[in-house]
């Protein structure tokens, strides 16, 4: 079971690492238009935005995902929902925050936060699916533990 969980955490968190370099590269292939004072001061706080925005997929993703390892418990296993808040619970929090904030500037006709609330959104779904086929193969190790006693 160790494995398991270590295998599903490597992958996790190598696919937030993944999308921390592809939210880098999207905000880095952004032009900024040159202007007075006031443009160059708003075009950097743009920037310092984007870029502690992307500290969320290089800390608080990876850290979110150590949630995994409370399936080694073996109540969280056994339970559904709770397995299922073990993988998703992390990611839907920064995705509702993301949203929240993304909300929250829409209004006041920005949407700089798009980027980063599709990639929260993909690597929710992403994390939803690791945990269906962790389910299958905790299914599948309980089916040949009962067959082997």
């Amino acid at each position: 079971m160790k494995k398991l969980i270590l295998k599903y955490w490597s992958i996790n968190f190598l696919f937030s690492l993944t999308l921390f370099v592809i939210y880098r590269l999207l905000i880095a292939g952004k032009d900024y238009e040159d202007g007075d004072w006031l443009d160059f001061i708003l075009n950097m706080m743009d920037i310092l935005l984007n870029l502690g925005f992307s500290l969320i997929f290089l800390v608080v993703l990876p850290i979110c995902s150590l949630t995994f390892f409370l399936n080694l418990i073996k109540k969280v296993t056994r339970h559904y929902y709770l397995s299922l808040l073990s993988f998703v619970a992390g990611a839907v929090v920064v995705a509702t925050y993301v949203l929240i904030a993304f909300v929250d500037l829409y209004a006041s006709e920005s949407t700089i936060f798009m980027t980063s609330l599709i990639l929260s959104i993909v690597y929710l779904i992403f994390n939803y699916f690791q945990f269906r086929l962790f389910r299958k193969k905790v299914a599948l190790m309980d089916e040949v533990f009962v067959g082997t006693t």
